[in-house]
């Protein structure tokens, strides 16, 4: 019986609020491979005279309530590069000597993500306005120390000793690309759950940051942000598209780096194409490594319908009945992958499942059954909260996420 479920329209928006940040953001773009790999090719801002880069995405179907964004940086700073003196760096190692990392040691830098809209007046398309921008403290991790049984020169991996990597200092194993690498990949994740924002269906996501010379505000000294980079990624993304394939958004003040030599203009962002492949003008296209979160869509749904009480012991022998309510424009029997439904750590059982109209209101409703044992055990908080709620999560046939909840009072704590 539900005393209290998640449904647009029914609740209040503070409560949708808090019913959606109960469950997992959905993807809407991902170009980030999985496994993540130690290291990806990348463009290097004080190298290239950068300000600002980024590339222009399609997202999926589905939700567009922003949640977050996640880009991969690429660092190939160590931690013996540079000395901290007070709020500045000094120098540290020679460019001859060993690159050396403490475990988990790292650095702060303010990183800024910006969201774009895409411009489709013209001919081609170009930097829309600014749609969110949002800047951080990111802790971005130093590569780590060269590995002398992996990655001498000539290994099988491929490494390089330091003598012979001036002035990186060696490379590292990287096993999930089973070779020797210099950098070291990032996610730096950028929270926008309490923006209240949503998304166009394509926007231009770029990152912008200060390093010694560059940026909106440069440093004037050097430091390990010098070697801190963007990654990118030649796999097409696994979840929306690539907008336009071997074209980016970039600002530097060099002219000859742009496609075009510069001619459509230098130090603002804009619109960079036809050359942005593995092998120039051809071969695989690259683009920005990123994941681009939405809420789920939020549904109603009711927990053991048609029952005087929301209980569920996770120690009984007990088949746990969830109804996902239809309502108007929505039918859960045919927009519901029933494959991809889990609640608390449990799929449904696979033996049993009905469609009916379990509360009355004329609109079909899909109803799965979950083995109480499947469940996770709840929590000693869950277990002496009234106000504990079930989240039931999924996706739907035409792409993103939805998610449900309702009160429960967990037994056999």
């Amino acid at each position: 019986m539900s005393t209290h479920r998640c449904f647009g329209g029914v609740l209040a928006a503070s409560l949708l609020l808090a019913c959606s940040a109960s469950a997992a953001p959905v993807p809407v773009y991902d170009s980030t491979p999985s496994p993540l790999p130690g290291s990806f090719p990348s463009l290097g801002y004080e190298a290239t005279s950068t300000d600002e880069f980024g590339d222009s995405v399609t997202l999926e179907a589905g939700g567009r309530a922003l949640r977050s964004v996640v880009v991969v940086l690429t660092n190939w700073s160590c931690g013996n590069d540079y000395v901290p003196d007070a709020d500045s760096w000094l120098p540290g190692r020679s460019g001859t000597e060993a690159c050396e990392t403490d475990e988990g040691a790292g650095f702060l830098h303010p990183i800024t993500l910006n969201i774009y809209e895409v411009d489709h007046s013209g001919v081609d398309p170009a930097l829309g306005p600014l749609f969110a921008s949002k800047t951080i403290e990111a802790f971005v991790p130093f590569r780590p120390s060269w590995d002398p049984d992996l990655c001498y020169t000539g290994s099988p991996a491929g490494g390089l000793s330091p003598a012979d990597d001036i002035p990186f200092g060696g490379t590292w194993y990287d096993p999930v690309l089973d070779a020797c690498v210099h950098g070291y990949n990032a996610p730096i994740s950028f929270d926008f759950s309490a923006d209240g924002l949503t998304l166009p269906d394509e926007v231009v996501v770029a990152v912008e940051y200060d390093t010694s010379h560059h940026g909106n505000t440069p440093i004037g000294a050097n430091g390990p942000y010098n070697s801190l980079n963007v990654g990118l990624v030649t796999e097409p993304p696994t979840v929306g598209e690539d907008s336009e394939p071997g074209t980016v958004y970039w600002d530097t003040t060099v002219g000859g780096w742009y496609c075009d030599g510069g001619v459509g203009g230098t130090d603002f962002l804009r619109r960079d194409a036809g050359c942005w492949f593995t092998g120039g003008v051809t071969g695989d296209p690259y683009t920005l490594a990123m994941s681009v979160n939405v809420a789920p869509t939020t549904i109603a749904i009711d927990l053991r319908p048609n029952n005087l009480n929301n209980q569920v012991n996770t120690g009984a022998k007990q088949l746990v009945p969830v109804a996902i309510l239809g309502a108007e424009g929505f039918d859960p029997t045919a927009e519901v992958d029933i494959e991809s439904i889990v609640a608390h750590g449990a799929s449904p059982s696979s033996t049993r499942f009905d469609e009916e109209d379990v509360n009355g209101d004329g609109y079909l409703d899909l109803v799965v059954y979950f083995r109480a044992r499947d469940f996770d055990d709840p929590s000693p908080e869950e277990c002496d909260d009234p106000s504990a709620m079930f989240t039931l999560e999924g996706s739907l046939m035409s792409g993103g996420g939805f998610a449900g909840t309702d009160l429960v009072t967990w037994l056999g704590c």
